[in-house]
C-alpha cells in the first residue's frame, strides 16, 4: 500500500505542537463522521482525520487491515509532534485503533474503541469470506451514494446544542 494516499487524505486542525489525536471513521463512510468533534478536540489538540484506504478521498483501494494499520502508524510518526497519538476508533476504524495499539504500541498514547468484537469469531474463514464478498459494496456506488445523503443530513440536521459542546461545558 502506498502511505502517501493516506497523507493526503487527511483533515488536519489545532495546533501542531499540542497531542496529537487521530479519528478513525467507520465501514461505508469516511472522515467526515467527525466534523462535529473535530473542532472541538481541535481547540486543544492536533488533529488527524484520515480517510482510511476505499473511503472517501482516499485514493487507495482497501487491502488488508494490516496494511491499513501500518499506514495509520506511518500517518502518526509522520505527521504528529511526538510520533505518538490518542486514537480513537469507531467500528472499522475500531478495529484499526486496537490492532494498531497491539501491533504498533509505540505510537499510540492512549486509544478509545467502539463497534468491535474483541472475542474471535466462531468461524473465521466463514467470517474472512463474508468480508471478501460484502467489501467491495462498502464503496460501490449505491453505498457512495447513501453516505453522501446521510452526510449531507447530518451536516444539515437541526441537532439540540447539549450534542454539539462538550459534556463538562
Amino acid at each position: 500500500m502506498d502511505h502517501r494516499a493516506m497523507n493526503s487524505s487527511v483533515d488536519e486542525s489545532g495546533r501542531t505542537d499540542a497531542d496529537a489525536v487521530v479519528l478513525l471513521h467507520g465501514l461505508g463512510t469516511s472522515g467526515w463522521m467527525w466534523h462535529r468533534i473535530a473542532p472541538m478536540l481541535a481547540e486543544d489538540s492536533h488533529v488527524l482525520v484520515p480517510d482510511l484506504p476505499g473511503h472517501g478521498r482516499n485514493g487507495q483501494t482497501w487491502s488488508s487491515l494490516a496494511d491499513t494499520v501500518a499506514a495509520v502508524a506511518e500517518l502518526i510518526r509522520t505527521r504528529t509532534a511526538t510520533g505518538q497519538a490518542h486514537v480513537v476508533g469507531l467500528s472499522l476504524g475500531g478495529y484499526v485503533a486496537a490492532l494498531l495499539a497491539a501491533n504498533e504500541p509505540a505510537v499510540v498514547r492512549s486509544a478509545v474503541v467502539s463497534g468491535v468484537n474483541v472475542l474471535p469469531f466462531p468461524r473465521p474463514a466463514m467470517m474472512r469470506l463474508a468480508g471478501r464478498i460484502i467489501g467491495p459494496f462498502s464503496t460501490s456506488g449505491p453505498m457512495v451514494r447513501a453516505n453522501a445523503t446521510i452526510r449531507a443530513h447530518v451536516t444539515d440536521a437541526d441537532l439540540p446544542p447539549s450534542l454539539l459542546r462538550p459534556a463538562d461545558a
